[in-house]
């Protein structure tokens, strides 16, 4: 029965490519597409299926389907899995204004960190927007999981500290504090949330409260008959965080080899490349044993470097990775976001990253190659994107389709967007190729300045 309903599919989607479109895609050819996407879902393997749903039915109520959305969360079988994508609707339904409306839908969910998860982001919305009375009544919403109600009110916090109301966030962070302190999860120590909080207060510059809280946290920790060495590094992480580098050095010189160790001296660097000391950044990277976290390190130091106005020090940050594939995904990243902000030496850096991921093509995974070839589609270069892509497995076809077929219809091509979903055999990147064309023909409607975008689910 699974390869009858494939093959029916194939016949339709020819047809959807021959059929000749408006020059202007309207709102319900962006429906159409969306709801051909949603046939598929069945037909995809279960662990990419609660993520395409998702992204699809957030992508239907945008373009005002709502029968349609539900109906595609009801594809999902798993409570979990339909969760996680009514949290995706809910998210459009309260950006869009209609706040009561999302916490029905959400209200339907099973509970769990999920449905909180969604919660999260709902109440974060309303913070953005200073509506902090909201944004509150619906992280109180969130039972049962101290750690999202931790950083559901902080992150409320630090919007009402941003927006001058310095009262109601002290009085939301000590809300945030009591919940930590109540917290009987066996699975989460009450010091890491408070850690957490205190990083918090940091981001929104008020360092000196960050870093008395820290110490409290330190002072209690070091009383511990057991050092606990994650928490540890959590806590030098945290000094990292806001600042203070000598601090985490010193914790760090004290936790052994491995995993966490390596993270912090990551954290470390990152805030040094953030004072400009590139030097002292490449250093401290330079100490950090996995390979994988080494190229994170030199990975943030590059795009630090070219945030700041300076892109030959970006790619001689990213070229001082050892593993030629590392090189090749940190050069393809900082390329990404070269060419995002319009920056002239993007194409420059692409070709860096191709050069390396070619002369280490049986090592360097293939998500790399995914990123090179998105480049090229951000640049304009579709047909170098499309014969990059076509070259890739299935999984690794369906995020570049998503952001290259939704390009293709902002540049005017809908119709060859079509011929990729024709041509797709595979349901996950046919799926995601037509999700793409709806949403940049939903990005080329009219629309309101405040008209939300679509909430991704990875």
């Amino acid at each position: 029965m699974r390869q009858v309903r494939i093959l029916l599919l194939l016949a339709v989607l020819p047809l959807l490519a021959s059929h000749a479109y408006s020059q202007e895609p309207t709102q319900k050819e962006a429906q159409e597409l969306l709801r051909q996407a949603s046939r598929l879902i069945p037909d995809i393997s279960e662990m990419q299926r609660m993520s395409v749903a998702a992204n699809v039915a957030n992508a239907q109520a945008r373009a005002g389907d709502m029968t349609g959305a539900l109906s595609t969360v009801l594809l999902l079988k798993k409570p979990e899995a339909q969760a996680q994508a009514l949290g995706s609707v809910a998210y459009f339904v309260d950006y869009s204004g209609d706040t009561d409306g999302a916490l029905k839908l959400l209200a339907r969910a099973a509970k769990g960190q999920i449905t909180d998860g969604s919660y999260e982001q709902i109440a974060w919305a309303h913070a953005r927007k200073g509506d902090f009375s909201s944004a509150l009544r619906v992280a109180h919403r969130i039972q049962g999981d101290p750690s999202r109600s931790v950083d559901a009110l902080t992150g409320i916090a630090k919007a009402q500290w941003k927006s001058g109301e310095h009262a109601g966030a002290e009085s939301t962070w000590d809300e945030a504090i009591q919940v930590a302190t109540r917290s009987t999860n066996d699975h989460m120590d009450p010091a890491i949330l408070l850690i957490s909080i205190a990083t918090s207060r940091a981001e929104v510059g008020e360092t000196a409260a960050a870093s008395a809280a820290l110490n409290d946290v330190y002072r209690t920790i070091a009383d511990r008959d057991t050092p606990d060495q994650g928490l540890h590094s959590i806590l030098a992480s945290a000094f990292a965080q806001i600042g203070e580098v000598t601090s985490a050095l010193d914790i760090i010189k004290g936790l052994p080899s491995g995993s966490n160790r390596d993270i912090c001296l990551m954290g470390v660097s990152s805030q040094l490349a953030k004072k400009n000391d590139i030097v002292d950044a490449e250093e401290v990277a330079s100490r950090i044993s996995d390979p994988q976290l080494k190229t994170s390190a030199f990975q943030s130091m590059a795009e630090t470097e070219a945030e700041s106005g300076r892109p030959r020090s970006a790619i001689d940050a990213a070229e001082k990775i050892p593993n030629l594939s590392g090189r090749a995904d940190a050069l393809a990243n900082l390329a990404l976001e070269q060419a995002e902000r319009g920056d002239g030496v993007a194409s420059s850096t692409l070709q860096l990253a191709l050069d390396a991921a070619n002369r280490s093509r049986i090592t360097t995974p293939e998500y790399v190659f995914a990123t090179i070839a998105v480049t090229h589609a951000v640049l304009g270069e579709f047909d170098l994107a499309k014969e990059i892509t076509w070259g890739l497995t299935a999984d690794n076809r369906a995020w570049a389709w998503w952001n290259i077929t939704a390009m293709m219809v902002n540049s005017g091509d809908l119709s060859g967007v079509l011929k990729i979903a024709a041509k797709e055999t595979d349901t996950h990147p046919k799926a995601y190729a037509l999700l793409g064309a709806a949403n940049g023909v939903l990005d080329s409607l009219p629309k309101k300045a405040d008209e939300a975008k679509s909430h991704p689910v990875n």
